[in-house]
């Protein structure tokens, strides 16, 4: 999942370069950062995820994610859990919101119904084994890629209810992985 956040800069980079939130350099941070996003150009596709994540992490108690991020957020969510079948969200990506998501307290507490939408979602496309099933050389097979961003995003989104059910996939990475 992180890889895709260094695919086009994002406000995740800072913690990463060393700059650290009620520093200076924190601050300069949320000016730049707060500029990029009323600038509106040149965003990744999931800049509100960002962020909403990084004011959580780096602004002051007055500076939270503009309603705008919140509600693109919601919208990106709603979209991804809208689809049936063939035309159903790919696990992964579904995975990948939650995740984004999760990271950032204002966001779980203002979109529980959306997380709780994809999150069924997720409960619901799941194998009996724990797995999800993706498409290679012709044949649907266990899904690694997409249990990882299920089993991260799950533990701060999902009701306790939803976790058991879903320990096969903690399974299948550890096999995979640990093995």
């Amino acid at each position: 999942m992180p890889a895709r956040i260094l695919q086009q800069p994002t406000p995740e980079l800072y913690p990463i370069l060393g700059i650290e939130p009620r520093t200076p350099e924190g601050r300069n941070a949320v000016v730049a950062v707060l500029a990029r996003d009323n600038a509106r150009r040149d965003l990744p596709d999931d800049w509100s995820y960002s962020l909403a994540w990084f004011l959580d992490l780096y602004g002051s108690a007055t500076e939270a994610a503009p309603e705008r991020s919140t509600g693109e957020c919601a919208t990106r969510m709603i979209a991804l859990g809208a689809g049936e079948g063939d035309a159903a969200a790919a696990v992964e990506d579904i995975g990948h919101a939650l995740w984004r998501c999760a990271r950032s307290p204002k966001l779980v507490g203002d979109l529980r119904r959306e997380i709780a939408v994809l999150t069924d979602r997720l409960v619901r496309r799941q194998d009996g084994e724990g797995f999800w099933n993706e498409m290679r050389e012709g044949a649907a097979r266990p899904g690694v890629r997409a249990a990882g961003p299920r089993e991260g995003s799950c533990g701060r989104n999902c009701p306790d209810r939803a976790v058991d059910p879903m320990s096969g996939g903690d399974a299948l990475i550890r096999k995979t992985f640990l093995t």
